[in-house]
């Protein structure tokens, strides 16, 4: 799985970045229910481990597109 962290969201998806700066966009279909309540302003950042469908995109950031990602689920990874 990917690691990453959801940066934006809205009413039907989020958007995740990874540490090079790759951008995912997941429908809420794909975001685990537990990451739902956390969905609300003012907004910080959300550990998350993913996959990506390299089949589908939504536009591009950064010079590259902006692929589908699925599985989306809370990091159980503690950095100490």
């Amino acid at each position: 799985m990917n690691k990453g962290e959801i940066k934006t969201f809205g009413k039907k998806a989020v958007t995740i970045i990874t540490d090079n700066k790759f951008q995912y966009y997941a429908p809420l279909e794909n975001v685990e229910k537990l990451i739902y309540p956390f969905l609300i302003e003012p907004f910080k950042t959300i550990p998350v481990k993913f996959d990506i469908n390299y089949k589908e995109w939504s536009g591009s950031a950064n010079g590259r597109k902006r692929y589908f990602a699925y599985n989306v689920k809370i990091s159980d990874e503690i950095i100490i």
